[in-house]
């Protein structure tokens, strides 16, 4: 198993498993004093993993399936129901604290993509306005060296600055 290389994996799996056992308890409890409640809830998920787990188990030894697996006993199904329905607790509790920190990051950076937008925004309009500024300047230059030349009090000072 590649778990066990990882000590970091283990002690979560280990707590995983220790987590369910409370829950687990507790349904086996309700299902000794509910007999409703054990037949309507508890022992149908552990008669459905038996009978998967036979006929898998048949297919794999390459043996003929069966058409009708034997069910298991009342306190045999109540305690593979109660363990199925633990650890599906748990992983329910795992998945909702995956799915809490996959949208707290989703937030997190959708909230600074828009500051990058709104930093790129701002600059985009910082240099529309230096283009715009540089535009105007160009015509003021241009404006000033054609009324220099038609005057011809600049014809000397333009001829210097463009050698």
């Amino acid at each position: 198993m590649v778990i066990g290389r990882f000590p970091l994996g283990k002690i979560v799996v280990f707590g995983m498993k220790r987590a369910s056992s409370p829950f687990t308890k507790l349904l086996l409890h309700v299902g000794k004093h509910y007999p409703v409640f054990r037949r309507t809830v508890i022992h149908p998920p552990g008669q459905l993993y038996h009978v998967m787990e036979t006929r898998s188990k048949m297919r794999m030894l390459h043996l003929p399936q069966p058409r009708k697996i034997p069910p298991l006993t009342d306190v045999q199904a109540t305690r593979m129901g109660a363990n199925i329905l633990g650890e599906f607790f748990v992983m329910i509790i795992g998945l909702s604290i995956i799915f809490f920190e996959v949208s707290r990051q989703m937030r997190k950076d959708k909230k600074l993509h828009d500051d990058h937008t709104e930093k790129r925004r701002i600059l985009d309009e910082r240099l529309a306005k230096i283009d715009s500024d540089v535009e105007r300047q160009e015509k003021e230059i241009a404006w000033l060296k054609k009324n220099l030349h038609v005057e011809g009090i600049g014809k000397d000072f333009c001829e210097k600055k463009e050698d």
